[in-house]
């Protein structure tokens, strides 16, 4: 009878041990994730310069980190029924910020469009959506129990549909990194 109590009391300090090291575990990841989000949201205001793509086909300006390099996206020049597609990917590191824009005039409303890329992106690995607005959304997925986040953003500039999203560039799927190129997204103009 006497070992039980010793086995109990060493299976319940092995418990509690192993809860506050979790804790302390979560807690530090968490703390990381968040420090790790202000510096790169801080490190891309701090260095970000203008990007414009009009000479590419796109009529827009977008921030971008220092020293990014504008490469051809793996739809450019694509026609179908008379229409080019211009794509074109703003790297560097692995921010891998992909633009793209048919060469005619907005057929869908930018709401349609929005909701296009929703049902897409819902089709496999959707787990919720971290951000969504009128223009666009973050989404967290879920592919072999490993996290990742995707995006999508919609800008409407003289009744053309400018689409942005991750840019095959990237290997870097993590919220911190999504919502850069996000962030970044959102200052196209």
């Amino acid at each position: 009878m006497a070992a039980y109590p010793t086995y109990f009391a060493f299976q319940y300090i092995h418990t509690k041990y192993y809860l506050i090291n979790l804790t302390m575990k979560k807690s530090t990841f968490i703390f990381g994730g968040i420090l790790s989000l202000i510096v790169l949201v801080s490190a891309v205001k701090a260095t970000a310069t203008k990007v414009d793509l009009s000479e590419k086909g796109i009529p827009v300006v977008v921030d971008a980190p220092e020293g990014a390099i504008i490469e051809e996206g793996i739809g450019n020049g694509m026609e179908m029924e008379g229409v080019i597609t211009h794509c074109w990917e703003i790297n560097k590191g692995d921010f891998s910020l992909e633009v793209s824009m048919e060469g005619e005039e907005m057929w869908q409303s930018a709401e349609e469009y929005v909701a296009f890329s929703k049902e897409f992106v819902e089709m496999e690995g959707f787990v919720e959506y971290v951000v969504s607005d009128e223009f666009g959304f973050i989404a967290k997925m879920e592919y072999d129990g490993e996290i990742e986040y995707d995006f999508y953003h919609l800008l409407v500039k003289d009744d053309y549909a400018i689409e942005f999203a991750p840019g095959l560039g990237t290997s870097d799927w993590s919220l911190p990194n999504i919502k850069m190129m996000y962030n970044a997204a959102k200052t196209a103009k």
